[in-house]
């Protein structure tokens, strides 16, 4: 996708006919090059799963810009702005003298929808509404304090967390000023891939627009984190504790230091 949208002319609004010009064969000579890059061969991609893989990925890009013809069909305005584009915001820690945590991450694309800046973030893993919808700020950290408490596992709204986090960053990187300069609102959202209906926005309440994020929701969000940051990571009275089940240790990165397995 990053390819595809390369080609597009930024700041323009697209049409139909600039998805359409990517056919079958198109996508699949895409698809092998981004394979390629990753040192596949193409005779790595003639059998077996990596051949299925292959396959897998160019129905997954086939069918996003069909839903993205769809939308242009309804009248949707798409802007492309910028791909890949990397993210990074330093959040204050009190706990510790001149402490300093950084945000960072990757939006695989920043596009304009109807008006609203939109920071996107591609999954070809499932994805549900619940994991991206909360009531308010203070959902996302009781999440976390609740996962903490349990030693482990993953916060059921992590993808909110991080759709926040990707928004905070993207709104206040002083190297995004091409991008974020006057901006007072935006949507940060979820694109699932292996979804027909695609978009996941991240919501804050129940009104119909809480899928735009405005700048006063972010500067709560930036204090609140700050805050936990300060009462659960940098506090020197909350003791690192083993998770009690031992599922969550699977793809634990750090198995190895605590050498639970």
């Amino acid at each position: 996708l990053e390819d595809i949208y390369g080609t597009f002319t930024p700041n323009v609004v697209l049409v139909a006919n600039d998805f359409k010009q990517f056919n079958h064969d198109k996508i699949k000579e895409l698809s092998i090059k981004a394979f390629e890059k990753n040192k596949f061969t193409k005779e790595d991609l003639q059998s077996g799963r990596n051949a299925i893989a292959c396959e897998v990925v160019q129905k997954y890009v086939s069918d996003y810009l069909n839903y993205q013809i769809e939308l242009i069909g309804e009248n949707v305005e798409i802007i492309p702005i910028a791909q890949e584009v990397k993210l990074k915001h330093g959040i204050s820690v009190d706990a510790v003298e001149d402490s300093v945590v950084y945000l960072t991450g990757i939006a695989d694309s920043i596009e304009k929808i109807d008006g609203v800046v939109n920071v996107i973030d591609y999954k070809t893993g499932s994805v549900d509404d619940k994991e991206v919808m909360v009531l308010d700020i203070q959902e996302l950290f009781y999440n976390l304090e609740i996962t903490s408490k349990k030693s482990g596992g993953p916060s059921s709204k992590a993808k909110a967390l991080q759709l926040m986090c990707y928004a905070l960053a993207f709104m206040k990187d002083d190297n995004l000023l091409a991008y974020n300069k006057d901006l007072k609102l935006l949507s940060s959202k979820i694109a699932s891939l292996r979804k027909k209906d695609p978009y996941f926005d991240l919501k804050i309440g129940i009104d119909v627009d809480s899928n735009v994020i405005d700048l006063d929701t972010l500067n709560i969000f930036e204090k609140e984190l700050s805050e936990f940051l300060n009462t659960h990571i940098y506090n020197k009275d909350l003791a690192f504790t083993q998770t009690e089940d031992v599922k969550n240790c699977e793809y634990c990165p750090y198995d190895m230091i605590c050498n639970r397995n």
